[in-house]
């Protein structure tokens, strides 16, 4: 849900967003055994061309995302180029902040996983510092709504569209009302365009 929330609501808003998988092979099983089918696989992208890279969270996906050595290059990367970095649940603690990307920023995770020095752990929802968005679960029953909140947080930082906005504001305030997202087209302007990548684990 962390991974895809991400992706649906990017691509409900005229993002173009990739779901990568770092097992080298495109599909990968969640931590509650459900199957998920990468578009493609780490060392096929070309990340230089990436806006924006999101890590989802759970176990183990958060930590095989920090043992894989490319994961963390890229998260370095966008890190100094100045480009969006979003990590929810665990993968704040276990990815970006052994990357070193967190010092001296304010952020968010999963109880437990407040690693590193200098790092001002909020224990909000979603916490925006700069290019970094980082979000986690503190609530039970409210895993959907977290998702969408941490997911049009990303996506609207993105955009420079006004038009884009509205529509993005317009989702998170279905999901938080209704929990499920109503099927729409994509009017879109066409003035803004993004490459995500959301890494799978």
């Amino acid at each position: 849900m962390e991974a895809l929330t991400v992706v649906d609501i990017c691509r409900r808003a005229g993002i173009d967003a990739v779901t990568v998988s770092v097992t080298g092979h495109k599909q990968v099983m969640g931590s509650h055994n459900i199957a998920v089918h990468a578009d493609e696989v780490y060392d096929n992208i070309e990340f230089e061309k990436m806006d924006a890279i999101v890590l989802p969270g759970g176990l183990p996906g958060a930590v095989n995302l920090h043992e894989h050595e490319g994961v963390n290059i890229q998260v370095k990367e966008l890190f100094e180029t100045g480009r969006l970095i979003g990590a929810i649940c665990a993968a704040p603690g276990a990815v970006l902040a052994p990357a070193g990307v967190l010092k001296g920023r304010r952020a968010t995770v999963y109880p437990g996983f407040e690693t590193g020095e200098d790092i001002e752990w909020t224990g909000e929802t979603v916490v925006r510092s700069g290019n970094i968005i980082t979000g986690h679960i503190h609530a039970k029953g409210r895993h959907i709504q977290t998702c969408c909140h941490y997911a049009t947080n990303a996506t609207m930082k993105s955009m420079k569209d006004l038009e884009m906005k509205r529509k993005s504001s317009s989702i998170e305030y279905s999901c938080e009302m209704k929990s499920h997202f109503r099927k729409s087209g994509n009017q879109m302007s066409g003035k803004w365009k993004s490459s995500y990548t959301s890494l799978l684990a």
